[in-house]
């Protein structure tokens, strides 16, 4: 169980904040032999931070519940859930512990 009292943001401050901040830019390894490239990570990991690309990217959730920004929308995401975003949107995500309502 947690001790931290302080109140967490709230994903509108985030989005606020993130609205003005630089994302970071991916930079995604390209292999001319192929049109798509597939990498699989988890959360937290360096690759969910806030940030951009020039390529498009689909989303798949294989499991877990959490939020997202993606350019100026903030929604949640669940297992079995897939998105794309396009080039040089920006996009975050975040999982949590608990069921997303």
């Amino acid at each position: 169980m947690s001790t931290d009292r302080r109140p967490h943001p709230t994903p509108s401050a985030i989005a606020r904040r993130l609205a003005t901040a630089p994302a970071a830019r991916e930079v995604v390894p390209l292999d001319p032999r192929q049109s798509v490239r597939w990498h699989m990570h988890g959360v937290p990991s360096p690759y969910s931070r806030w940030n951009y690309h020039p390529e498009y990217k689909i989303h798949l959730i294989r499991s877990g519940t959490g939020r997202y920004i993606v350019g100026d929308h903030i929604g949640t995401f669940t297992a079995g859930q897939s998105s794309w975003s396009a080039p040089t949107c920006r996009t975050t995500g975040s999982a949590t512990s608990r069921p997303v309502r």
